[in-house]
């Protein structure tokens, strides 16, 4: 195993990234890692489970390998395969399309078999974040109020964010810009933080930070809810609240919760419990993100 070890770890240190790995061998019981205790995004992994599920349906005779995929425009919204860039309107089979999720990791695929599998139902933003944040909700206990610096290592599940009439953008659209500070509110009990965010939202804006609040009750009428005074200028969520507090909720149930997000996409901090830090405290912890070195841009291709 030494030998093993050695060339994995000569391996690694040629690569521009972090990288890490666990190996048990199991005839002798003998372990060997390298970082092999620190979580990290489970990014395309997750299509395995997929996939699983895929040929479950087919044992069960819902779906056949050798039957016609329509590949829709619908699905060509994504970052990652070759699908993405052809003309929509032409078919493979389901077999090929399982094939192009596993070896080349297409999205627009992956979409589709999600669809044809039964997931439907759950919006594709749903599926593959639920998924990562499964995985990583227990280890997101790790996570507290103040941030671990220099050491990110949870991506924060992308989601959709629809104000009002305005066209909507994502969360990963603040990569690179922005940290945010993402917050989940229940009226009556949450006015008087909203408030406070409120008045304070000018001091956070100058230090970076975007504040994004979503109500728990999904209600489209959120921004009329808090009312005009004082007047709320930071993004209110009005439609697709409900699949962004399911899957939060995971790291933070309750009522209000608050979750600081930085300019590369990691969760970094988590206020929950009705434990809500006042202004100042969120303040020292983004300046905390501000001194330290930008880690890179996570790896999380499936969105």
């Amino acid at each position: 195993m030494d030998a093993l070890v050695k060339q994995m770890n000569a391996l690694c240190d040629a690569l521009p990234f972090q990288s890490s790995w666990y190996l048990k061998d199991w005839a002798t019981g003998k372990t060997a890692d390298r970082m092999g205790d620190v979580p990290v995004p489970s990014a395309s992994t997750r299509k395995i489970s997929i996939l699983m599920a895929a040929l479950k349906a087919v044992h069960d005779g819902k779906l056949a390998l050798d039957q016609k995929v329509t590949i829709e425009a619908k699905y060509q919204d994504n970052d990652s395969g070759t699908f993405q860039h052809l003309t929509p309107g032409f078919w493979i089979t389901f077999r090929d399309a399982l094939v192009q999720m596993i070896i080349v990791s297409d999205n627009t695929c992956t979409g589709t078999v999600v669809d044809m599998v039964g997931l439907g139902e759950i919006q594709r933003w749903d599926v593959v974040n639920f998924i990562r944040v499964l995985g990583a909700a227990a280890d997101s206990e790790r996570i507290g109020r103040q941030v671990e610096p220099d050491r990110p290592w949870l991506v924060a599940p992308d989601f959709t964010i629809s104000v009002g009439p305005l066209a909507p953008g994502a969360l990963r659209d603040y990569r690179g810009r922005r940290m945010v500070l993402l917050v989940l509110y229940t009226l009556p009990e949450s006015r008087p933080r909203i408030a406070e965010l409120t008045r304070a939202y000018d001091v956070l804006w100058v230090t970076g930070v975007e504040v994004i609040a979503v109500p728990t009750d999904a209600s489209a009428n959120a921004i009329g809810e808090l009312g005009s005074s004082p007047p709320v200028l930071f993004p209110v969520v009005t439609d697709g609240g409900a699949e962004i507090v399911t899957t939060y909720r995971l790291f933070a149930p309750g009522r209000h919760a608050e979750l600081l997000i930085d300019r590369q996409g990691y969760l970094r901090a988590i206020w929950k419990g009705g434990a809500v830090p006042d202004v100042a405290e969120v303040q020292a912890q983004v300046e905390r993100l501000n001194q330290e070195k930008p880690p890179p841009f996570p790896d999380d291709h499936v969105h």
